[in-house]
């Protein structure tokens, strides 16, 4: 059958068997359209050249005079269409390969809080300041540069937030100044902080954001 946008499609048994040609091509044209592809009929194969003599459908892949109609097949043959085209990828919101700008992410991306360094590693009664690392991947792979890194102490004022933003290694650096709800009690063994790595100007909620717990030693 021609279906109007140049294609001739043969199937036998509902494999897809033949070829394409257009309503406009010249029987030259058409044939070179079709050189190598085989049809196969109820009695084996055949070459293009071979079909001549079979009815009608030889002349319509030759000269390709019809315009949407039906046309005479040989016994054995039913009316198929081409296979549909393969869907293009998803998008990954990846940057182009070789950068690692955070600017140049996106959903369905998202940053990943995966190290964190404090200095000192444990802190006790007399700390007044202290410095948090932390570094930013994502779902890509590879640091991340330019992302926003903010840190608060949970409960809070312990330490006073802060923010700060990745450089090429992906790392950023927190500084930490003591609060007057620190230490909570006599007792706390640690100091857990909350972690948010984020895109600049974008929403922190509906974003590549990502977030993290950690925990700090204490020892009192």
């Amino acid at each position: 059958m021609y279906d109007g946008v140049g294609w001739v499609v043969l199937a036998d048994e509902g494999v897809l068997i033949a070829a394409v040609a257009s309503a406009s091509a010249t029987a030259a044209a058409a044939h070179r359209a079709l050189s190598g592809l085989f049809l196969r009929t109820t009695v084996g194969r055949t070459t293009l050249g071979g079909l001549i003599g079979i009815g009608r459908v030889a002349v319509v892949l030759l000269s390709g005079l019809l315009a949407g109609a039906v046309v005479d097949v040989p016994a054995g043959f039913t009316a198929a269409t081409p296979p549909p085209a393969t869907p293009p990828p998803a998008p990954t919101g990846c940057p182009p390969a070789g950068s690692n700008q955070v600017s140049q992410m996106s959903l369905p991306a998202r940053l990943i809080i995966d190290q964190f360094q404090s200095s000192p590693s444990t802190l006790d009664g007399g700390t007044q300041s202290f410095v948090l690392r932390v570094h930013i991947t994502s779902t890509c792979g590879g640091s991340v540069q330019g992302a926003i890194v903010y840190g608060t102490p949970t409960p809070f004022n312990q330490f006073g937030e802060t923010q700060s933003n990745t450089a090429s290694d992906g790392w950023a650096t927190l500084n930490f100044s003591r609060q007057p709800n620190y230490p909570v009690n006599g007792k706390q063994q640690i100091l857990a902080m909350f972690l948010r790595a984020s895109k600049p100007g974008e929403s922190v909620l509906a974003g590549i954001t990502g977030f993290r717990l950690v925990n700090v030693n204490v020892n009192l």
